[in-house]
């Protein structure tokens, strides 16, 4: 009977996720016209990320076409065709770029939500729920563990220059005055940096950057100060937010090129007047933990928490800061859901959750990342108690119940023997 529900709504699902899919992937969102397609895979800067965004976004296609028809090629097909489709009308969206790395992430990622319906079809044997279990508790622990050791700062390879208050599209330009850049006492002029080799060891080490300058508050985020290569690639950036302080370096993440995460520094310039000259003071050296300060105030701490692992797929960058804790809350209590919910048992449920919370406790303690706050242990439980609740409901069941195997009768059954058609 859960089957055939779910069957029920897979037809209308697959209608509106395609429209959503539309909706993401047609609206323009720039004035420059695309002129030819980009044959380079995984090229671009933020290249596999955004493969992983493109594959997430076609994996609940592929599960409610599948669901719907039956066929694993069907299903293949069609979003190929859909992603085709919309490649070829992002010619003529401005701010849209058709990429032949967009197709292949499209169409993987409907083969592997009609691969995933199908799999789902049936109660596994229980070989196969511990399988399943054991993967995915695995992945909950690289998305817990990967941000300890991939945001990690490095400098890209090349000669270095200092950029004072850089125009960049899409940015607001800064409208206050650069009066002088220094990292560790070595200055930073508009130019071409005497001793790139000295600056890379320096910013490799965090030591402090010292920038002077004239504080007027932009309204969005506006590029103050940053440290580019000759390939264009940015070691550092250094942006005002209003009140805050948002500081990007270049990350081990960026050589995977994977999305790169922006601390924040919030309340960095409360109490100042728009006008004032002031010295702003950035350094890791240490501890690693980024610290900002103003001449004369107190250091503000800055960096990710172990939950801000979703911004290797999906940088958090510009987002406002309550967005960016919304985001950690909800992909820690995604993380624990999916887990209990693989759970074979209630037992195995709560070892497996109790060895991410230790997870999230410990690994501070050994990399750059901040303490996790006590607020994403709740989102925890919070996940923990969901992915049990569903786990209970008849229609997730797909793991088979948890004291082993049973003899299945034609009703269990999800997939018809003579059609093969998911029933």
């Amino acid at each position: 009977m859960a089957g055939r529900a779910a069957s029920r709504w897979a037809g209308p699902g697959a209608v509106l996720w395609t429209a959503l899919i539309l909706l993401l992937c047609l609206v323009p969102t720039g004035q420059t016209v695309p002129v030819g397609i980009s044959l380079c895979l995984l090229c671009a800067d933020r290249a596999s990320a955004d493969f992983i965004r493109n594959a997430m976004l076609y994996l609940p296609l592929g599960i409610a076409v599948r669901r719907s028809t039956g066929s694993l090629g069907l299903t293949i097909t069609l979003g190929v065709l859909l992603s085709l489709g919309i490649e070829v009308t992002q010619f003529w969206i401005p701010g849209r770029f058709p990429a032949l790395s967009d197709l292949l992430a499209n169409g993987f990622g409907t083969a592997a939500g009609g691969f995933l319906a199908g799999a789902l079809a049936s109660p596994p044997e229980a070989l196969q729920r511990n399988v399943a279990f054991l993967g995915i508790g695995a992945l909950g622990l690289l998305a817990f563990t990967a941000p300890g050791f991939l945001f990690v700062p490095t400098v890209p390879d090349g000669e270095l220059f200092g950029n004072w208050t850089p125009r960049i599209r899409g940015a607001e330009a800064y409208a206050g005055s650069l009066l002088s850049a220094e990292l560790d006492g070595v200055p930073l002029p508009a130019r071409r940096a005497e001793d790139s080799a000295r600056v890379r060891a320096l910013l490799e080490a965090g030591r402090p950057l010292a920038l002077q300058f004239e504080y007027l508050p932009p309204h969005s985020p506006a590029p103050l100060f940053r440290i580019p290569t000759a390939r264009r690639l940015e070691a550092l950036r250094v942006s005002v937010d209003g009140e805050d302080l948002l500081v990007a370096e270049y990350l081990v993440a960026d050589r995977l090129r994977l999305d790169r995460p922006t601390v924040r520094f919030s309340g960095a310039f409360t109490g100042l007047l728009s006008g004032d000259t002031i010295k702003l003071v950035v350094d890791r050296s240490g501890s690693g933990t980024p610290r900002a300060s103003v001449e004369g105030g107190e250091p503000v701490v800055g960096g990710f928490p172990a939950a801000r692992g979703w911004g290797l797929i999906l940088s958090p960058g510009r987002l406002p800061r309550s967005v960016e804790a919304a985001g950690d809350l909800l992909w820690v209590a995604f993380i624990l859901l999916a887990v209990s919910w693989a759970a074979p048992s209630p037992w195995r449920a709560l070892a497996a959750s109790g060895g991410l919370l230790a997870t999230l406790a410990l690994l501070p303690l050994f990399t750059p990342l901040l303490a996790t706050p006590a607020a994403h242990y709740l989102a925890a439980g919070v996940g923990l108690a969901s992915g049990r609740g569903l786990r209970a409901l008849p229609a997730t069941r797909w793991w088979g119940d948890a004291t082993g195997p049973r003899e299945a009768t034609s009703r269990d059954h999800m997939v018809d023997r003579r059609s093969g058609r998911l029933v």
